[in-house]
């Protein structure tokens, strides 16, 4: 379906050349002057205004007709219809005048009659003479013409004083007259935006029209809003806030008033809908059935409300054609939409949505009682209220504003009907998340954000086999956005074996950028981790041994054989089995474990806090050899001494002291050690090493993880173990 329509379906996506894209002039108030591009039906109101005014001329010397409609909906194009229906029938010389672009009055007086002027035919020297010596006449008495009531015929009096040889305004007027019956066309003046004009320039206007301008074969085509005219008569002197007196003012100065047509909602729907394709087309915007569905919808909810004149609906579009660039392929287009017709219509709600950041997506901290939706629906009603909102507007606000965040759809369940919203649902760009909020309120990506582009530029040249400047720059972004960084590559990434296969190169390498933890919360190397153990399973190279080795020497055997034990225990709680691939992996990855203990003789410190992970990882990823067996094997033969052994069984843990966090000795998991070694075997094999080491042994400090701090602990707890089983 097209954006917004009511009642048609057709796609908005489709491909747009460059001079149908330009032809609605988005970013401009201009008016439109080719009837091919007239979205309006104002063609037609045009040519019958044409058609009257040509009728005028048989049944008065002169007329004021008017074309009248609220701001935006379409006068100046109307007025340029007319123009064109006039010029090719060849029935008035017309000319224009801008009474708003003058200085002061003594300009706006001497613009006007010099704009009459330049209708008169240019080798009539005389006519235009006279003309000119009756504007002189005027114009040092502009203020007077500009005063209430004022006497056209005591004017004429003050004037002859002035006048050269004794000739008296009325005699030059009446020369003027003569001259101009003589015109074999008469002269149509436009007069646009006078509902622009100041009071005291408005005024002097009508009165030069109506009362000094009204020649023979001068007609006038005025075009205003009514109201605004009205409102502005009504605060001068002249009506006194009499609304009867300032209507009959305007009556008195306008003789013909054409109505301009409302828009009807299927025009204003076409002009939208044509506006919002330009755009979609220019910007690569592409929209699915939901995508237009939901625009549809909330188009209808409230959309419609303030997009129903030309001059509101390019002022939103314009809003979005110049705002999306910047945010561009980073939110979601619907919600985009909606916001910024929000930002133009309901600008003060800006502010309070942005400032209920945390509610509005469902993470704001649940301290004591929750509010009821009844009392949350007043909540945002007063909310709307104090936003400028007015109260028959405010259910419309709340149906768009549900779509687009869960609570408020939630709050309003039973005042939003589900016809009004069937669409709304969890976003992942939307402006309900978290993630992608601030973006939709300051139209960027912020310094603590990652951009979506950057994010696909750099899966595109790594699936193009190349890291190129986008890879780099989420390598420098690892440090400080670490968690995005990741949740962004996996939530873009395909989930398959050829993926896999480009992936697990280069996130082992991007591990060595990402820091171990993000405060108390976040563990962005734990969670780049799960995701490489999932790529294992699903990785199916012809070279297994190959690739996994590449994989071991870029990071490391305990670091990939911990990443497919997490894979492992993912697809037992979800209860897949395992395929033939991934068990193809795990029995070259536990071959690669055994190499890497077999490899450890000394057990020395440095290097070697791996064992435990290495030991625990076999067992799982080959459950047929044992591990246990093992170490049996190498305490017997003294290959492992068991008392260095047993420090590696003592985690470290973290302390923390006034904010502060440091290393500290953690506590021994028994049932763990007897499921890994055996305790009573362990005690044997300490036994068997010929060492007094159930003597009593100092307790190090907590604060002190030196591996022999860890052994002591280790052997004391031992032994406290060993004395109390007897």
């Amino acid at each position: 379906m097209r954006a917004v329509s009511r009642y048609d379906s057709c796609h908005m996506n489709q491909a747009l050349d460059q001079d149908h894209a330009s032809r609605h002039g988005v970013l401009s108030d201009d008016p439109v002057s080719d009837p091919r591009d007239d979205l309006l039906s104002r063609t037609r109101f045009a040519a019958h205004v044409a058609d009257i005014l040509e009728q005028l001329t048989a049944q008065t010397p002169s007329a004021v007709a008017a074309i009248v409609g609220p701001w935006g909906a379409g006068k100046t194009s109307s007025l340029s219809f007319v123009r064109s229906n006039i010029e090719n029938s060849g029935s008035f010389k017309v000319i224009d005048f801008n009474p708003w672009m003058m200085a002061d009055l003594p300009s706006l007086v001497a613009d006007f009659f010099a704009t009459l002027r330049t209708a008169l035919p240019e080798g009539d020297g005389t006519v235009r003479q006279r003309l000119a010596t009756y504007g002189r006449a005027i114009l040092p008495f502009s203020a007077v013409l500009n005063t209430p009531y004022v006497d056209l015929g005591k004017l004429g009096e003050i004037v002859t004083e002035r006048l050269e040889a004794n000739e008296s305004i009325d005699k030059v007027r009446e020369q003027v007259a003569k001259d101009l019956q003589n015109l074999e066309m008469p002269i149509l003046v436009m007069i646009d935006d006078i509902d622009r004009l100041q009071p005291d320039e408005l005024m002097l206007v009508l009165k030069l029209v109506r009362l000094v301008g009204c020649l023979p074969n001068v007609y006038y085509l005025l075009a205003y809003d009514e109201m605004t005219v009205l409102n502005v008569i009504l605060g001068t002197t002249l009506v006194a806030n009499d609304t009867t007196r300032s209507r009959e003012y305007v009556e008195k100065m306008v003789q013909v008033k054409f109505d301009l047509p409302p828009l009807h909602w299927i025009s204003a729907a076409k002009l939208l809908d044509e506006i919002l394709s330009d755009i979609c087309a220019r910007h690569q915007i592409t929209l699915d059935e939901g995508d237009e569905a939901r625009l549809a919808s909330a188009y209808r909810v409230h959309l419609d409300t303030h997009l129903r004149q030309p001059r509101q609906i390019k002022r939103f579009c314009a809003q979005l054609e110049t705002q999306y660039p910047l945010v561009r392929n980073e939110v979601d287009f619907v919600d985009f939409v909606i916001m910024t017709y929000i930002r133009v219509f309901h600008p003060g709600l800006i502010s309070v949505l942005r400032e209920c950041k945390h509610e509005l997506t469902d993470t704001m901290p649940r301290f004591g009682r929750e509010p009821s939706n009844a009392e949350a629906t007043e909540s945002w009603r007063k909310r709307l209220h104090d936003a400028g909102v007015s109260t028959g507007e405010i259910d419309g606000v709340v149906g768009i504003l549900a779509d687009c965040f869960p609570p408020i759809r939630r709050y309003f369940g039973s005042v939003v009907a589900p016809s009004r919203s069937p669409h709304g649902r969890g976003n992942e760009r939307g402006v309900g998340s978290l993630e992608y909020f601030d973006r939709y309120f300051h139209l960027g990506v912020g310094p603590d954000d990652v951009s979506d582009s950057i994010v696909r530029d750099a899966l595109d040249e790594l699936f193009s086999e190349r890291e190129g400047e986008a890879w780099q720059t989420l390598v420098e972004l690892a440090p400080d956005a670490a968690e995005l960084t990741i949740d962004k590559l996996r939530r873009f990434s395909p989930m398959d074996a050829e993926t896999a296969e480009l992936l697990l190169p280069v996130l082992c390498d991007l591990d060595k950028h990402v820091p171990q933890d993000a405060g108390l919360l976040g563990r962005p190397k734990l969670v780049l981790k799960w995701w490489i153990g999932e790529l294992l399973a699903i990785v199916a190279p012809h070279d297994v041994c190959g690739f996994v080795r590449e994989l071991v020497d870029r990071s490391s055997v305990e670091y990939i054989s911990t990443a497919l034990v997490q894979a492992n225990q993912g697809a037992f709680d979800e209860g897949t089995p395992r395929s033939s691939e991934f068990v193809r992996t795990c029995n070259v990855v536990a071959a690669l474990v055994v190499d890497a203990l077999n490899g450890e003789t000394d057990l020395s410190p440095e290097g070697s806090d791996d064992v435990i992970s290495l030991l625990v990882n076999w067992g799982v990823l080959k459950p047929s050899e044992s591990p246990r067996a093992w170490l049996h094997d190498q305490f017997k033969s003294r290959r492992w001494d068991v008392r260095r052994f047993v420090g590696f069984i003592v985690p470290i843990g973290m302390m923390y002291d006034g904010g502060a966090a440091r290393p500290c000795l953690g506590t021994i998991d028994f049932e763990f050690v007897d499921n890994l070694v055996g305790v009573d075997a362990l005690i044997d094999a300490l036994d068997d090493s010929g060492t007094a080491w159930r003597e009593s042994i100092e307790e190090p400090s907590r604060d002190d993880t030196s591996h022999g701090a860890r052994c002591a602990h280790a052997l004391r707890a031992i032994a406290e173990r060993a004395a109390a089983s007897g």
